[in-house]
């Protein structure tokens, strides 16, 4: 209907085949020849849905790294989840940072209290509750994206999904072309609270509490996971849900149940001491597996009005990205000033400026 080569392309990518319902024998048009989304944006965002999209390669599986955060306006509403700011990763054609669950029938107990539940995916608990589930003031709004040559930046808002529990839950993420994400969340309670930050993955996740270092694998891809913030953090997994799933003897073509359903595995990162306030910088790096060498370091930078993160490729190459945290007019992070409420710099070997960015404001000195 749409007459789009890209939209063909993509149903010919999942296999699609006419003629299994009458919708699709009707629409279907064989003279519309498929083109690869080669030349199409790498990242978009999409406030009205709620959506921001990130790419590295996009219609190139095998070299694709793609970051997807949801905070929409219509809640969890209907067949909407509790899912405001939650994110996914894929890298190379394997899913990485997931969301959970399945779909027995509609309203089924494993359904209703963990699929559609802010548990089963990743974004962030207080004290230990989510999002407010079928409510259509349990919003969230896409407040800024930035697509760049250098930069992709992405801002979700969701703290009025909580039901009064949260003031503020902003999650910023800078993407680092190509594929590494700088991610700040800056929470602001009601009252007094411990908060958990969500991670799911296929596979059982690797952590290295020493260094607040997660690592997920899923071949040919893997990811590690470094937390810079909070300082202190109580770490847990398991591979159970809660409820589990209903198993039934005929699932008939139900979408997104498995007869035969697979445990997954879910991370808690959680904070030990009650406070209004936390801030978790994380720093999400997906990489083909055996590629650890190639990663950079991270490092925790604290400004006048701003909070940062400096990255060291292994080249010698550095980006500073920083977020402001203050009222003032200017901030500074590493040496740079700027009045932006977020700003990043890269820097080549020979310390020339190879690409900067700037969201709302223009100065970066």
């Amino acid at each position: 209907l749409m007459q789009d080569p890209h939209l063909r392309w993509f149903a010919d990518e999942s296999d699609f085949k006419p003629g299994a319902d009458s919708l699709s024998v009707t629409t279907y048009e064989p003279s519309l020849k498929a083109r690869p989304p080669l030349e199409l944006p790498q990242a978009r965002g999409f406030p009205n849905a709620g959506l921001a999209s990130i790419h590295t390669a996009l219609g190139d599986r095998e070299r694709d790294i793609d970051f997807l955060m949801r905070s929409s306006p219509f809640g969890s509403v209907s067949h909407g989840h509790a899912d405001q700011n939650a994110f996914v990763i894929r890298a190379f054609g394997r899913s990485l940072a997931i969301a959970t669950g399945y779909y027995p029938w509609y309203g089924s107990p494993h359904h209703s209290q963990w699929t559609r539940a802010t548990k089963a995916v990743n974004s962030i608990l207080v004290d230990g509750e989510g999002q407010m589930l079928l409510s259509p003031e349990a919003k969230g709004s896409l407040t800024a994206f930035v697509q760049g040559d250098g930069y992709d930046y992405t801002e979700g808002e969701a703290g009025a999904a909580y039901c009064g529990k949260l003031k503020r839950f902003r999650r910023h993420v800078v993407h680092v072309r190509p594929g590494v994400f700088v991610m700040f969340d800056d929470l602001v309670a009601a009252k007094p609270a411990t908060f958990q930050w969500l991670l799911h993955a296929y596979e059982k996740i690797g952590v290295e509490e020493p260094t607040r270092t997660l690592r997920v694998r899923r071949e040919p891809a893997a990811m590690e996971v470094r937390f810079l913030l909070p300082a202190a953090l109580s770490f847990s997994q398991t591979d159970r849900y809660d409820p589990e799933p209903e198993r039934i003897h005929d699932p008939g073509p139900r979408l997104g149940w498995d007869p035969d359903p697979k445990n997954s595995w879910h991370l808690t990162a959680g904070t030990t001491q009650p406070s209004t306030t936390v801030q978790f910088v994380t720093v999400l790096l997906p990489h083909r597996s055996g590629n650890e060498a190639s990663l950079p370091k991270a490092e925790l930078l604290r400004g006048d009005g701003a909070i940062g993160v400096k990255l060291t490729a292994p080249d010698g190459t550095e980006d500073i990205v920083a977020f402001r945290t203050g009222d003032a007019k200017t901030a500074t992070c590493a040496g740079l000033r700027s009045d932006a409420r977020v700003f990043a710099r890269g820097v080549k070997q020979d310390g020339s400026v190879s690409r900067r960015l700037l969201v709302e404001g223009t100065k970066l000195e």
